[in-house]
């Protein structure tokens, strides 16, 4: 019989090869010199006779693979360190979403880190309000899923419970 793998795992006298069982192969003292000039991750050809469960090996080759030509494109660093994979972006995801400035960008007196976007913590009033808004829409669509009424009913339903959603979450701060 024959198989072609990768070598998963490499013993002195056996192998595991990356086939569909994930079988172990064994080498006796003669087959196992051969096996000395591969390594684990080589693809290779086995032949080998079964004997119940055992698989012993005849005769073990290498196979060659052509090796594309791999361009190595400029890996694109963030200022945090983390390797940005869009080469249009400046800064990686989680440094856009903190409101880090970008590397090459030159650093303003003001602490990003503890101010935010602009003004507090929690960005501009602008912000703030969209996020309440968008809050609130989600609450009452939330409310409201699974109903089976005509849309006209639950349109009016959705701004009465939008309003009044979005009322206490100002009233509340």
């Amino acid at each position: 019989m024959e198989t072609t793998a990768k070598i998963l795992i490499k013993k002195a006298k056996a192998v595991k090869l990356e086939d569909a069982e994930k079988n172990w192969y064994n080498f006796d003292d003669a087959s196992a010199k051969d096996l000395e000039k591969f390594k684990v991750g080589d693809l290779v050809t086995v032949e080998y006779t079964k004997n119940k469960t055992f698989r012993n090996v005849t005769k073990i080759g290498q196979i060659t693979v052509a090796k594309e030509e791999v361009k190595q494109e400029s890996v694109k660093k963030c200022a945090c360190g983390a390797t940005i994979k869009d080469a249009k972006y400046d800064t990686c995801y989680t440094c856009s979403q903190k409101g880090t400035p970008p590397q090459n960008k030159e650093k303003t007196s003001v602490d990003t880190k503890t101010t935010g976007k602009g003004g507090g913590f929690y960005g501009t009033s602008e912000d703030i309000a969209g996020k309440e808004v968008g809050c609130a829409a989600n609450c009452a669509s939330t409310i409201l899923s699974g109903r089976q009424e005509d849309p006209a009913t639950l349109l009016e339903t959705f701004s009465i419970l939008f309003r009044g959603i979005l009322d206490k979450i100002r009233a509340a701060k």
